[in-house]
């Protein structure tokens, strides 16, 4: 009688190789969602959850780049509207003639396109955070809602409404009234000061929740998707002894089968 083997059971065998051969290889359990049907889909969303975060966490980065340049230009206007008040100061005194205070407005003119200019060029991928009136939106998390503003401000409009575009020292009568400019420019500077410092640490703490939220769900990830090596090692080696062994016995069938034909044929 001749000995039949199910091919199925060589196909699971092989497969079972296949499956882990791929885990020690990849450090991997789940390769494919043959491997874990249930536990690939929840490793999906696992996964996109981390990347869609990371990149958030890169928007977030993007906009604390976009906050220190506008705080550098904040800085330059800050130190030039402070040399202009010590320029006021000076012209207080009555003591100075007219070419002296000449001098002095030669030198707040100069100061005062300096001050036009940073606003001016203060700039970072196209956005001008001290020359335009408004915000800008960041992503900062993986749904649609999950947003934060940046502000910005037109300080060259903010500066002439308090009339530094025709401020004078020439004159000792405008005395009060151009360091009274200076003092509200200076407190508008300081203003945009602290909400663009509130927008960095919001976005510090953005980065922070989402750096840890991602070291939490890449465990959750580990947790399915990681191989135990030296299990599968031995099932490696289970399944190869099994394989061996199924090739021997239909070795041995074959033979025997042979030998039957060869006496029933003689």
């Amino acid at each position: 009688m001749a000995v039949e083997f199910n091919p199925s059971i060589s196909q699971t065998i092989s497969n079972r190789l296949i499956s882990s051969s791929e885990q020690i290889s990849s450090g991997k359990r789940i390769n494919s969602a043959s491997d874990d049907v249930a536990g690939f889909g929840v490793s999906v969303k696992i996964n996109t959850q981390i990347r869609s975060q990371n990149t958030a966490v890169t928007n977030a980065i993007s906009g604390i780049s976009l906050l220190q340049t506008a705080d550098a230009g904040l800085q330059q206007l800050g130190d030039g509207l402070q040399r202009l008040r010590e320029l006021t100061i000076q012209s207080g005194n009555s003591i100075l003639n007219s070419s002296d205070r000449q001098s002095l407005q030669q030198q707040a003119d100069q100061i005062l396109l300096q001050i036009q200019e940073s606003i001016n060029s203060t700039s970072f991928n196209g956005l001008r955070p001290l020359a335009q009136q408004g915000s800008t939106d960041l992503q900062i998390g993986s749904q649609a809602g999950d947003n934060v503003s940046v502000p910005s401000f037109n300080l060259n409009q903010r500066l002439d409404d308090f009339g530094l575009n025709s401020f004078d020292l020439t004159d000792p009568t405008h005395f009060e009234s151009s360091l009274s400019a200076l003092d509200q420019s200076l407190s508008v500077i300081d203003s945009a000061a602290a909400e663009f410092g509130a927008s960095r640490n919001r976005l510090d703490s953005v980065i922070n929740n989402l750096q840890i939220s991602n070291e939490q769900q890449a465990k959750s990830a580990s947790a399915i998707e990681d191989s135990d090596v030296a299990k599968a090692i031995s099932e490696l080696i289970h399944n190869r002894l099994l394989q061996q062994s199924i090739i021997a016995l239909q070795a041995q069938a074959n033979s025997q089968r042979g030998d039957v034909l060869a006496l029933l044929s003689g």
